[in-house]
């Protein structure tokens, strides 16, 4: 199954009755900040603390991995960060509104664990989308 732009969509999304349309991936090449100058990359994983009820995809990174596990009672996120310069960032690149994990930002990739059937929403301006026993 193919999103808007011909961008695959994996991991059973139609499965769970994901609509392609809710989830507008498109293909683009971004450049400056979030583009192919980016020479260094650091890894991070976190525990969420708050309740997730859904997720919202939002940004112009290199990939969404965002797999559901039954019985799992808190969400987590690995993400790896390219970035530019002697000094990785620190800022969040997720936060939680309202019960919504919102991932954002760019020049980077997610693998993130939620309750199984939590609804995926949102959109990608680049990079690969892959969902898995999510609603």
């Amino acid at each position: 199954m193919y999103a808007e732009g011909g961008v695959p969509i994996t991991g059973g999304a139609a499965a769970f009755g994901v609509s392609p349309t809710l989830l507008r991936a498109r293909s683009a090449l971004s450049l400056g900040a979030c583009g192919p100058l980016d020479d260094k990359t650091f890894k991070d994983d976190a525990t969420v603390k708050d309740k997730i009820t859904a997720v919202r995809m939002d940004g112009e990174t290199d990939g969404f991995r965002v797999r559901g596990k039954k019985g799992l009672a808190k969400a987590a996120v690995h993400r790896e960060v390219n970035y530019q310069g002697k000094s990785k960032p620190d800022d969040r690149t997720y936060h939680v509104e309202d019960g919504v994990l919102v991932l954002e930002g760019c020049s980077g990739d997610y693998a993130v664990e939620v309750p199984a059937g939590t609804p995926v929403t949102g959109s990608t301006e680049a990079g690969g989308l892959s969902l898995s026993s999510v609603g």
